[in-house]
């Protein structure tokens, strides 16, 4: 088994945390013995017994559902002869959402924003492999945003989208994601991700709203 995001294993250090919250919440205490009281001790003993073995069940779930998440995150895969049968590991399709507004335009320490944003999609096309399918889904300006046909092609559309030019208008992120959404209704793998590569420009994200009250 390899990861596909092999960089999200190293929130895997993050189960330690519940381990460690259970270790300093734990009290030591101290014993009185008082004649008065002393039938009560089995009753005492039974009842702690119960309360530790529900907090070791409650340590154990904790540390299960965030290595659970981490794992999620990194995209296991089986691959090798053995799993020739099955398809060696989850078929993907997958839909890479580029930003073209006249804002990626804007130069950064790193190049342009749109020379960024070219190498996040080179790098994102590195994580599909066979049998996944891409959508490639260009927006800018005020058009609705119009999504590729699905391909199995992965290296062509990665390459198109690299060499696609920047427009003049403004964007609408959330108009982006409806479409990218309505794209992936019809994949044909389970597995169906999002790829939304933009500059985060704040007015993208709120351009839907401000039109529907204009």
């Amino acid at each position: 088994m390899n990861f596909l995001n092999s960089a999200f294993l190293a929130g895997l250090a993050a189960a330690i945390v519940p381990l460690l919250i259970h270790l300093l919440n734990r009290r030591k205490v101290k014993t009185v013995e008082f004649s008065s009281i002393m039938f009560l001790r089995d009753l005492r003993k039974s009842r702690m017994r119960r309360l530790e073995l529900r907090r070791w069940l409650l340590l154990a779930v904790r540390t299960l559902l965030i290595t659970t998440a981490v794992l999620a995150f990194a995209r296991p895969a089986l691959q090798g002869d053995n799993f020739s049968a099955i398809g060696g590991r989850a078929r993907t399709s997958a839909v890479i959402a580029l930003d073209q507004s006249a804002s990626m335009a804007t130069e950064t320490p790193n190049g342009t924003a749109a020379e960024r944003a070219q190498r996040r999609v080179r790098e994102i096309g590195g994580l599909l492999g066979e049998g996944d399918e891409v959508i490639g889904l260009l927006y800018s300006g005020s058009d609705a945003p119009r999504a590729d046909a699905p391909t199995a092609a992965v290296g062509p559309l990665i390459e198109r989208l690299v060499n696609s030019e920047v427009g003049y208008g403004a964007t609408d992120v959330i108009a982006a994601l409806k479409a990218a959404d309505a794209a992936l209704s019809s994949a044909v793998n389970l597995n169906r991700e999002i790829y939304l590569v933009t500059d985060r420009r704040r007015e993208g994200f709120i351009r839907t709203a401000l039109n529907a009250d204009s």
